[in-house]
C-alpha cells in the first residue's frame, strides 16, 4: 500500500514489466487509497482488505494481462472501474500485443545493457526511476510467467493508447480494444499516469456534498435537466409496477413521472433522496447499489443526469439491463463529449462517452446551449446546478472568468451534449 490514507475507496495500479512501485507514487487522489501491484512470477495476488465498498483497477503494459487475472479471481471484490495504459489482454500477439519475435528476442538477450535500452525506449522523454540492481534472471522468469497467462477476456471501462509507443504497436493496441473506448494521447510507452487518471477518479462523496450544497436553487436553475427528463418520459410507455430511479436528487424526474404514473412500488437512489409519500428511499452510493439488486427485480429503471459520474458507466447499463424483467423498460440519460466543451483546457471536465461508445440499448443525442451575458454569470449557474466543482475552487473559478471566450455576439455560452439511452428486455 504506498498511500493509506482509510478511505473508503481503493485504487489498485498494476505495473508495467521491469518496474515497481515508484511509477505509482504520483497516483494519490481525494478519497482513494492506492495500492500498487509488480511482479507477476508468482500467480498470487495481494489480499485485500474488507473495508473497500469501491474499487478502480488501473493497469500500465505487461500489468493490465495480470490485472484482467486478478479480477477473474476476486468476482467478489467491489470493482467499479478498469482502465488500461498501453497494453492488452494479448501480451504476446503479432496482430494485439508485443509480437512474439520481439519478445523472444527480449527473452533470450536479456543484461544489464539490453534492459538499459529497453527503459530508454520505454520512457521516451519521460523521467522513469529504475529498480535498483535489477536481478536479470528474475525478470526473465518474469516474462516467461506473463507468456504462459491465461489471459481471460473481461469488459473494460477505458484504453488509453500512446501514439509514439516503442513497445507495444500503438496499432494493435487499438485493434485489441476493439469495442472498448479509446483515448489516444501524445507521447511514449510511459505516460502521466496521474494526470490522465484525475478526471476518471470520481470523488463521489464530494460529488454528493456539491448537489447538496446546490439543492436549494437547483431546480430553478437546472433548465437543462428539466428538459432532459422531460423528453426522457416521451420515450416510451412504461409499466410502473416496480420502479427505480437512480440518482433522483432534488425529484424534477419524480414528480414528472408521479404526474403520470401511480407505480405499485417506487425506490429512489441517490446520497440525498428527496422524501416522497409511499417511496423507499436509498441514501447510498447508487452505482454500488445496482450492482446488489436481484436480478429481474425491476419493470422499470429511469436515470437522468446521473451516470456520468459514475466509476463505470457501461458496467452500470450491464447492471442496468440484468435487473430488469422480461418486457421491461430503462430510461436513461448521460452526456456526451461536447458537454462544456467551452472549458477545454481551462477548467475539469469529466471523460464523457462518445454516442458511439455506448452500445447497450437505443441511443439518441441532442445538443443544448445556453447563453450567459458575462462569465460571472456563468459561474453562478454552475454553482446553482453543482455540474462541475470549478464554481467551489475561487482560483479555478478566477482563471475561468478571465479565460473563458467570448462569441461573435460578446455572450458567453455552456454546451450540453445529452445522449439518451433507451433499453428493453
Amino acid at each position: 500500500m504506498i498511500h493509506n490514507d482509510g478511505e473508503r475507496r481503493l485504487l489498485i495500479f498494476f505495473c508495467g514489466w521491469g518496474s515497481d512501485a515508484s511509477v505509482a507514487r504520483s497516483l494519490k487522489f481525494r478519497g482513494y487509497d492506492t495500492l500498487a501491484v509488480w511482479d507477476y512470477r508468482s500467480p498470487d495476488f495481494p489480499a485485500i482488505p474488507d473495508r473497500y465498498e469501491e474499487i478502480v483497477v488501473a493497469a500500465w503494459s505487461f500489468g493490465v494481462a495480470a490485472a484482467a487475472c486478478f479480477i477473474a479471481a476476486r468476482p467478489e471484490l467491489p470493482v467499479t472501474r478498469r482502465v488500461a495504459f498501453n497494453g492488452t489482454l494479448h501480451p504476446v500477439s503479432d496482430s494485439l500485443g508485443i509480437p512474439e519475435a520481439i519478445f523472444s528476442g527480449t527473452l533470450s538477450g536479456l543484461n544489464e545493457r539490453s534492459l538499459a535500452k529497453f527503459y530508454r525506449r520505454m520512457a521516451g522523454r519521460r523521467e522513469f526511476e529504475a529498480p535498483l540492481q535489477p536481478d536479470i534472471a528474475a525478470l526473465q522468469d518474469e516474462l516467461r510467467a506473463i507468456a504462459a497467462l491465461s489471459v481471460p477476456q473481461s469488459v473494460w471501462d477505458f484504453a488509453f493508447i500512446s501514439d509514439d509507443d516503442r513497445i507495444i504497436p500503438p496499432e494493435n493496441q487499438h485493434r485489441a480494444w476493439q469495442g472498448t473506448p479509446r483515448r489516444s494521447v501524445e507521447g511514449g510507452h510511459l505516460p502521466d499516469f496521474a494526470a490522465l487518471l484525475a478526471p476518471l477518479m470520481i470523488d463521489k462523496e464530494l460529488v454528493a456534498k456539491r448537489f447538496g450544497s446546490a439543492a436549494a436553487s437547483y431546480d430553478s436553475a437546472a433548465s437543462v435537466q428539466r428538459s432532459i427528463a422531460a423528453r426522457l418520459l416521451d420515450m416510451a410507455v412504461l409499466d410502473p409496477e416496480a420502479t427505480v430511479e437512480i440518482g433522483s436528487g432534488t425529484g424534477i424526474l419524480t414528480d414528472m413521472f408521479l404526474s403520470r404514473y401511480s407505480p405499485r412500488s417506487l425506490t429512489l437512489v441517490d446520497f440525498h433522496p428527496r422524501a416522497v409519500p409511499g417511496a423507499v428511499l436509498a441514501a447510498c452510493d447508487a452505482e454500488a447499489w445496482i450492482a446488489r439488486r436481484e436480478s429481474e427485480s425491476v419493470s422499470c429503471l429511469l436515470s437522468a443526469s446521473t451516470m456520468q459520474w459514475f466509476n463505470s458507466p457501461l458496467g452500470f447499463l450491464a447492471h442496468v439491463r440484468r435487473v430488469l424483467r422480461p418486457g421491461a423498460t430503462a430510461l436513461l440519460s448521460t452526456f456526451g463529449p461536447m458537454t462544456m466543451r467551452e472549458l477545454e483546457g481551462i477548467a475539469p471536465r469529466l471523460p464523457y462517452l462518445d454516442p458511439s461508445e455506448l452500445t447497450v440499448g437505443e441511443v439518441s443525442e441532442d445538443i443544448m446551449i445556453l447563453s450567459f451575458s458575462s462569465p460571472l454569470e456563468v459561474l453562478r449557474y454552475m454553482r446553482a446546478t453543482g455540474v462541475n466543482g470549478i464554481a467551489n475552487d475561487a482560483g479555478a473559478a478566477l482563471r475561468l472568468a478571465r479565460s473563458l471566450p467570448a462569441g461573435p455576439d460578446g455572450r458567453y455560452t455552456l454546451t450540453f451534449h445529452p445522449l439518451y439511452i433507451k433499453i428493453t428486455r
